[in-house]
C-alpha cells in the first residue's frame, strides 16, 4: 500500500465573502460554503437554473425538506462554477461518472475545472480546483447511536481499533474524522462506497497522519476543516505538493453573475 502524508486537522480557516469573479491559479483549491436555508423566492430562482433532469431528481425526493436542500445545493453549485467560466448558471452542462460523480462538460480555457460538493443538515461545501481531482465530505455533528456497529462494518481493523481506544465522549468525533476522510477520497476518485477497502486513515497516537492507499503511485493531499461549529469536513486533492487553500462564504441574495 502507498501512503501519503497530509496537513494536520485545522479549525482556523479564514472564510471570506465570495468574489463575483474569483481567480483560480494552478496549485490552488477554493473551498466554498453555502447555507441551504433560503427564502422560497430564492429557491424558485435556483430551481430555474437547474436542468430538467436535476429538477426531476429533486421531485423524486419524498421529503420536501430534502427536495429544497437538493435544489439549493445544486443551484449554488451552478452559480459558483459560472463565476469561473463567465457563463450563466443555466448554461452549464454536467455528465456523470459510473458511481454518480458529477463532471463538468463545459470547457474552461485555462484547463479542466474539477469540483466536488457535499451537504449535510443545513450546509453545503464545495471544492474547486484546476486540473487536480478533488473530493470533499461534510458531516453535521449529531448523536449516532450505532457508531460502533457502523465502524465494524465500514472501517478497517486498525481504524476500528483507533475508535475503540477513545473514551465514549470522544468516539463520535473520531468516527467522523475517519468517515469524512475516507468518503472524501472515494468521492474524489469517483469509486463510491465500493472502494472503502482501498483506503485507510493512518494515525500517530491520536493525530491523523495520512491516507494509506491500495493503489500505488497516487498521491493525495488531505485536509480536515470545520466550516461552522457543528460541522466537520474533509478535503482531498490529487497533488504532489500541498496546494494553497482559499475559503469563501456564499451569502446574501444570489444573482446570475
Amino acid at each position: 500500500m502507498d501512503g501519503y502524508s497530509a496537513s494536520a486537522p485545522s479549525k482556523t480557516e479564514q472564510w471570506l465573502l465570495a468574489p463575483v469573479t474569483p481567480e483560480l491559479p494552478r496549485q490552488q483549491v477554493h473551498l466554498w460554503q453555502a447555507d441551504l436555508v433560503v427564502p422560497m423566492a430564492e429557491l424558485q430562482v435556483l430551481s430555474s437554473l437547474l436542468s430538467m433532469e436535476e429538477n426531476r431528481r429533486a421531485d423524486r425526493l419524498r421529503l420536501e425538506l430534502h427536495r429544497q436542500r437538493f435544489i439549493a445545493a445544486r443551484g449554488y453549485l451552478r452559480v459558483i462554477l459560472s463565476r469561473y467560466l463567465d457563463l450563466l448558471p443555466g448554461q452549464l452542462i454536467f455528465t456523470y461518472g459510473a458511481h454518480g460523480k458529477p463532471i463538468l462538460e463545459t470547457t474552461f480555457s485555462a484547463g479542466r475545472l474539477e469540483f466536488n460538493l457535499s451537504h449535510s443538515h443545513d450546509l453545503c461545501t464545495y471544492a474547486i480546483a484546476l486540473d487536480m481531482q478533488v473530493g470533499i465530505d461534510l458531516e453535521y455533528r449529531r448523536p449516532i447511536n450505532n457508531v460502533e456497529q457502523l465502524a465494524q462494518r465500514f472501517f478497517s481493523p486498525s481504524e476500528y481499533e483507533q475508535l475503540q481506544s477513545r473514551t465514549p465522549e470522544q468516539r463520535l468525533d473520531c468516527f467522523l474524522q475517519i468517515w469524512t476522510l475516507k468518503e472524501a477520497y472515494l468521492k474524489g476518485t469517483g469509486w463510491g462506497l465500493a472502494g472503502l477497502p482501498e483506503v485507510q486513515v493512518a494515525w500517530a497516537g491520536e493525530a491523523v497522519t495520512g491516507l494509506v492507499l491500495a493503489e500505488s503511485g497516487l498521491q493525495w493531499w488531505m485536509h480536515q476543516f470545520q466550516p461552522q461549529p457543528s460541522y466537520l469536513g474533509a478535503l482531498v486533492v490529487q497533488s504532489l505538493s500541498p496546494p494553497h487553500l482559499q475559503c469563501w462564504r456564499l451569502v446574501g441574495p444570489l444573482r446570475n453573475s
